[in-house]
């Protein structure tokens, strides 16, 4: 697997919420066209572990192609710290621009899908291939509709990007938030997301679920796939029109 990465230079390091940064890499004029992805898709990133030993962790691009079907001249994706001995730690105390990680090529199958609406489901960290599919979606003219959970408003990942996308599309994004871990403000809900929260949001945009025109994606942990998936098939969505990534389990086996 070693020999399908590239050296790629880290151009930017910022910081997403308490425990997560960004990192944009440059991709080169020669490899730009092997980089092309497909909102949604991810990353493989590779790194020595704290043994010696070869390590890769994947994570998804989290920003729209260019939206005028050009090669990328970059990739960005966001790290959450989650213990030391992994990428997390890697990304946070050691990597600056400058830096140089090697990176495979996109890859992925959890991707934006033809369709005038979305609507998306993400936990903490599966914001990142969603955040993408909202940009695409909504820079080409359609619609999109997302529940974001989080433990609490600081750790609350691309807080700033999603509320730009609220003023910059009034009327095609709306947005629920969910805290799980402390009393949330209007228009943030304390809690964690459940059926409850799906439906409104489904009344508030207006959509039937057995609208063909409607794409469904979740992004987070295996109990909220699981719960999401179940809520929708129970309201009539076609299980070819939902589509899963389980963020967890992405990093540790991507090929699973």
């Amino acid at each position: 697997m070693s020999s399908e990465h590239h050296e790629l230079t880290v151009t930017d390091v910022g910081r997403q919420g308490e425990d997560a940064v960004t990192l944009t890499f440059e991709l080169p004029p020669e490899v730009r066209e092997e980089f092309r992805y497909q909102p949604g898709q991810y990353v493989m990133v590779r790194f020595m572990g704290a043994d010696g030993e070869e390590e890769f962790r994947s994570y998804s691009v989290c920003h729209a192609p260019p939206a005028d079907g050009s090669a990328p001249s970059s990739v960005r994706i966001a790290v959450r710290l989650l213990g030391l001995g992994g990428f997390g730690e890697v990304a946070h105390r050691k990597l600056g621009p400058g830096s140089t990680v090697g990176v495979l090529r996109p890859r992925g199958r959890f991707r934006l899908r033809a369709g005038r609406r979305h609507f998306a489901v993400a936990a903490g960290s599966g914001i990142t291939p969603v955040l993408a599919m909202a940009q695409a979606a909504l820079l080409r003219g359609d619609e999109f509709a997302l529940v974001y959970g989080n433990r609490t408003a600081s750790s609350t990942m691309f807080a700033a990007d999603i509320a730009e996308l609220e003023s910059r599309f009034p009327g095609r994004f709306t947005v629920r938030h969910v805290l799980s871990r402390e009393k949330a403000v209007a228009p943030h809900r304390t809690g964690r997301i459940d059926a409850d929260d799906l439906r409104r949001l489904l009344e508030t945009v207006g959509w039937a679920p057995d609208d063909e025109a409607t794409q469904f994606y979740v992004c987070g942990p295996a109990g909220l796939v699981g719960a999401v998936r179940g809520f929708l098939s129970a309201t009539g969505v076609d299980r070819r029109r939902m589509h899963s990534e389980l963020f967890a389990v992405a990093a540790l086996n991507p090929e699973a």
